[in-house]
């Protein structure tokens, strides 16, 4: 009966610890509520302007992954912001890309792309 209990109790702090990273670290967001207003692609930075229209959620960063001329960008955002956001998404995204064709927001699974730019 004891065993049960302990593995019951870890199991309970595990999620709360994985749920807590989630939150902090923030998710992929879906390219579908991002409104991209603006980017703008010069020799030294790419910067990516919008707004996430989920309003549950607030920008935190982004993750890149580049192949074949695409720019894939994953736009992090979560839940509980721990300073108070308006869903601004502002990415400055040094440019070390050569032959950089096309940009893409992605999913988590990269299933889901919207491109927001191309040449």
């Amino acid at each position: 009966m004891k065993r049960i209990w302990l593995t019951g109790s870890l199991l309970i702090v595990i999620a709360i610890f994985v749920g807590a990273a989630v939150v902090v670290r923030g998710q992929t967001l879906d390219p579908e509520y991002a409104a991209v207003r603006e980017v703008d692609v010069t020799s030294g930075e790419i910067a990516i302007k919008g707004q996430i229209t989920d309003s549950g959620r607030h920008y935190v960063g982004y993750r890149t992954e580049y192949k074949n001329g695409i720019l894939s960008v994953r736009i992090k955002a979560r839940i509980y912001p721990s300073t108070p956001s308006q869903g601004d998404i502002e990415a400055a995204i040094p440019n070390k890309y050569d032959g950089l064709r096309e940009i893409r927001l992605v999913s988590g699974d990269a299933r889901t792309a919207k491109t927001i730019w191309s040449e």
